[in-house]
């Protein structure tokens, strides 16, 4: 029987992927036996103490990777792959991708360019708390033990409100379905809206976490190239697929806005073949140059739209949030709902008052005054031996380095120099072949004092001591 141990570690890494390296490390070094039944969601989370999203998201990012395998009414089960052969591929891209034997990935760097982190001395703390403790009083009086499975009323209503003020969406609470998380949102599709076994076209590079959900859900991606404005949609069109993913206002990674003629295109694709669009807005609200960008759902009612509160608040509140046509509503299967009422009657309190409104303004300047400084660093240190790519929007960027080193020598030289940076490959579906050495820079979390310093470092680790440094 399998005993599941896992030594879980507060702010290294989310708690589900803690969980996936453990449980694919006990398959790879055979000491979870091929064919062996795997604890079911609840009783792992149950066991571990944690929640059956992180559970979930283990066991979906196993079951994308080939590792486990899903047998209807059954359960988990370890495939049956021999850990002799997992030893022979692993010599083999050990040799391929060599990491530095000094440099654990996991250490703390004094500069981290971490992508997916926020400020988190800016969360409003005071205010949160003061609604956090209404909602509690509001939770005792509950009548309903687990609340709407659609999610609470309160708060949907308050999205509506605010995705027509600052996203141009016109929607109603009905049409809204509270989430945990995207990737939570993108497996209600997959198991509710969506027919299985399709292809879904997606962004080539993308956001690889969606990838792997609609994969882990038995969908085929069909990779579409981007070009300077987007997504190919001339490609789109010579595809089969009847479904598009696409993060249209910041493009993930590459960062580029689509714009009002191809955004038409894209409609008048899904008009003509019956298809469905998938709008990931997932940072929206960050634009530095000009207003934000309405979202495509604002153009038709026919757009599915994904949104979340990650990148404004705390990741780990895990609140986000579906926006489904009409014509749709009638397939949603009434799942569980998976975030807990008190949060969502926090969050739906922290709007009404205006509090939310007010920490976005706060955010976006903290976040301009980040950007602007990474950009004037970037140019002032490392020049054109770098190409910036997508710094528009968002809270990270891409630097083409203009190197003959690897992808990997380039992260494992900056840091031996103190600098945490991050690879892009894994945002391709084939990475053999990307032909780019981008590199990711976040800035969401690390302190501005250090953003020049950092950059400074990455100079000295990619190009050597400068003349007149």
């Amino acid at each position: 029987m399998f005993i599941c141990s896992p030594v879980f570690e507060e702010g290294r890494s989310p708690y589900y992927l803690q969980l996936y390296q453990y449980m694919k490390k006990e398959i790879v070094e055979g000491r979870l036996s091929a064919t062996e039944k795997l604890p079911s969601i609840r009783g792992l989370s149950t066991h571990l103490h944690v929640s059956k999203n992180t559970v979930e998201a283990a066991y979906q990012q196993l079951l994308a990777e080939g590792y486990i395998e899903s047998q209807p009414k059954k359960g988990y089960f370890v495939s049956q792959v021999g850990p002799s052969l997992f030893k022979t591929i692993q010599t083999k891209e050990e040799n391929k991708f060599r990491f530095n034997p000094s440099i654990n990935v996991q250490t703390q760097l004094p500069y981290d360019f971490h992508y997916g982190s926020i400020e988190r001395s800016a969360f409003p703390m005071k205010q949160w708390k003061k609604w956090s403790n209404l909602a509690y009083e509001m939770e005792m009086g509950a009548t309903q033990a687990y609340g709407e499975a659609q999610g609470e009323q309160s708060l949907r209503e308050e999205i509506a409100n605010y995705l027509l003020q600052a996203r141009g969406i016109n929607s109603t609470a009905g049409q809204i379905y509270i989430t945990s998380g995207t990737q939570q949102s993108i497996s209600l599709l997959c198991q509710s809206i969506l027919a299985s076994n399709q292809q879904v076209a997606f962004e080539e590079p993308g956001y690889n976490e969606a990838r792997l959900m609609f994969k882990s859900h038995h969908f085929s991606i069909q990779p579409i190239s981007l070009e300077h404005d987007g997504l190919n949609v001339k490609e789109l069109n010579q595809t089969q697929a009847k479904i598009v993913y696409t993060t249209p206002s910041h493009q993930f990674p590459c960062g580029m806005i689509m714009p009002i003629k191809k955004r038409l295109e894209l409609i008048q694709w899904a008009n003509e073949t019956g298809g469905i669009v998938i709008e990931d807005d997932y940072d929206g609200e960050y634009r530095y140059r000009g207003k934000p960008i309405p979202a495509l759902r604002s153009l038709s009612d026919e757009i599915i739209y994904l949104g979340t509160f990650s990148k404004m608040l705390l990741p780990s509140l895990r609140i986000s949030f579906a926006v489904l046509p009409p014509r749709m509503l009638e397939k949603l299967q009434t799942l569980n709902q998976t975030v807990p009422r008190v949060i969502q009657n926090t969050m739906s309190l922290f709007m009404k008052e205006g509090d939310w409104e007010r920490h976005v303004r706060r955010m976006k300047t903290l976040y301009q005054k980040k950007h602007d400084l990474l950009i004037h660093s970037i140019e002032e240190h490392l020049g054109e031996s770098v190409k910036i790519v997508g710094s528009d929007s968002g809270l990270h960027l891409l630097l083409e380095v203009h190197s003959n080193d690897t992808e990997q020598q380039l992260i494992d030289k900056a840091a031996e120099n103190g600098v945490k940076v991050y690879p892009t490959h894994l945002y391709w579906s084939d990475p053999r072949k990307v032909h780019q050495k981008l590199i990711m820079i976040g800035f969401g979390n690390i302190e501005n004092e250090k953003i020049n310093k950092g950059i400074l470092k990455l100079q000295e680790a990619w190009f050597g001591l400068r003349e007149d440094g």
